[in-house]
Parts: C-alpha cells; structure tokens; sequence
C-alpha cells in the first residue's frame, strides 16, 4: 500500500532503518529489522481497515555475502 504523504511502508522503513542503524549494524541485521517492522505496522494497519488492507512481509532470498558481515558506513558515527 502506498501513502501519498511518503511512500510505501516497506521504503519508509528502510530508510528509517538506514538512517538510524546503517553506521553500526551488518546488513542481514538491517534486512531483519525492516522485515520485523514492515510485519508489524502492515498487521495493525490490517487490523484497522481488514477488507482494504493485506499484510505486507518482505523476503530476503539472498544477499550474496554467505556468513560475512557486510556494513554499509563502517566507522561512521556522525550526525546527519
């Protein structure tokens, strides 16, 4: 579902989850998390409106590292 006040869900929170944990977590943790959030607000937001809304789970299928830890801004603890 997508607002007209800022996107989809799924990209709201990502970018929300980039922005605030982008500089110290790997990027399976990254996925994790917008997956956890994603489940969560879809799943109230069904319950609000049932016939209008279907819950939205993101999957990740592979993100090509294996069991490495790839981080996107190491070392970077700055403000924005």
């Amino acid at each position: 579902m997508k607002f007209d006040y800022g996107g989809s869900i799924l990209i709201r929170t990502l970018v929300r989850t980039l922005h605030r944990h982008g500089c110290h977590r790997d990027l399976a943790d990254l996925f994790d998390i917008v997956k956890y959030r994603v489940r969560k607000i879809s799943g109230k937001l069904k319950e609000r409106t049932p016939t209008v809304y279907v819950t939205q789970i993101p999957v990740v299928t592979n993100t090509l590292t294996g069991r490495r830890k790839i981080y996107l801004f190491p070392l970077f603890y700055g403000e924005w």
